[in-house]
């Protein structure tokens, strides 16, 4: 692990008692009292997003797994996502008052995140109608195209109010 990784390490300082107690810069929510709402409607939204990335998984409809413009997509919004609940996970763990270093990653990491899993969910969704027009695979799996299509629209949307909520709330430096 490189030095500037453990920068944030220099924010600790050893306590009377022997353990280590923060000193850095704090972050807290601007309007504490919607942080509850903000965390669960946050969740919600990002369980919506990775139920339907899952079902859309299992959906075999022609060209999800042969057509890269259909896969490289999935595969990015898939990877993002798992991203962005990662960053939420740091975000709803630290509580009311947030140390620098998880500010840094975990919000204004998550933004970015969610708009590269957004894009690439509606492009996933656009290659699937590319393939679906192109008559690519059989007539018959254009019901299952339909599906996995309808499946990333989800996503995308589920990832866009995410996003959209997001920008509304705000943080303030503390300390």
């Amino acid at each position: 692990m490189s030095r500037w990784k453990r920068a944030h390490l220099n924010d600790y300082e050893l306590s009377e008692d022997g353990g280590y107690e923060y000193r850095g810069t704090l972050w807290r929510w601007k309007l504490p009292e919607q942080r509850e709402s903000f965390l669960r409607a946050a969740w919600a939204l990002l369980g919506g997003a990775v139920a339907c990335l899952v079902a859309s998984g299992f959906v075999p409809a022609a060209g999800v797994g042969t057509t890269f413009i259909v896969l490289v997509p999935y595969v990015t919004s898939v990877i993002a996502t798992a991203l962005a609940v990662a960053a939420l996970w740091k975000l709803t763990r630290e509580g009311e008052k947030i140390r620098d270093h998880v500010y840094h990653s975990a919000v204004e990491g998550l933004t970015p995140r969610l708009f590269v899993g957004l894009v690439a969910a509606a492009a996933c969704a656009v290659g699937q109608a590319i393939c679906v027009a192109a008559h690519v695979g059989e007539v018959t799996s254009v019901p299952l195209a339909a599906i996995y299509l309808l499946c990333m629209l989800g996503c995308a949307l589920c990832l866009g109010l995410l996003l959209k909520r997001l920008g509304v709330q705000s943080f303030v430096q503390v300390s």
